[in-house]
This record gives C-alpha cells, structure tokens and sequence, in this order.
C-alpha cells in the first residue's frame, strides 16, 4: 500500500510476486486488496485525528488534510 501510495505500483507488484512466489502462499492475493484497504483507511483516518488536533500547526494540518484525502482514494481505488 505505501509503494502504490507513492506511485511505485510496479515495485509494490514485484515485491507482492516475489513473495508469493518464495512462500508459497498463491492465496496471499485473493485477500490482499482487502488489506491495502484497510491499511489506506488507516491512515487517512489518523490523518485528519492529527488534523484535528488544536495543538497542531496549521501547515501541518493542510498536509495532514492532503494527503488523507489521497489515502481515502487510494483505499477507494482497491475496491474496485
């Protein structure tokens, strides 16, 4: 989920191959999207908790803001 965050889709696809490959797991994929999902909700979620915060600079909060909104899309995008 992090590679595919920052655009390394093809990296993240490797790195998932190579391991199904190694382990053995050919299951690993059937559920992996659910996963990414999760992982992307996540941390959209504690993104706008640190947003929320009154103690947290309001720079901070706009990138917080940002870039939870590109972990709602990324979450949304594995849905599909």
């Amino acid at each position: 989920m992090d590679l595919d965050f920052h655009g390394l889709q093809d990296l993240s696809s490797y790195c998932i191959d190579q391991f199904c490959e190694r382990s053995g797991d050919n299951t690993l994929k059937e559920m992996l999207n659910f996963y990414k999902c999760y992982r992307a909700y996540v941390r959209g979620k504690i993104g706008l908790f640190t947003a929320a915060d009154p103690a947290v600079d309001e720079a901070v909060k706009k990138s917080c803001i940002e870039a939870a909104g590109k972990y709602f899309a990324l979450a949304e995008s594995y849905t599909n």
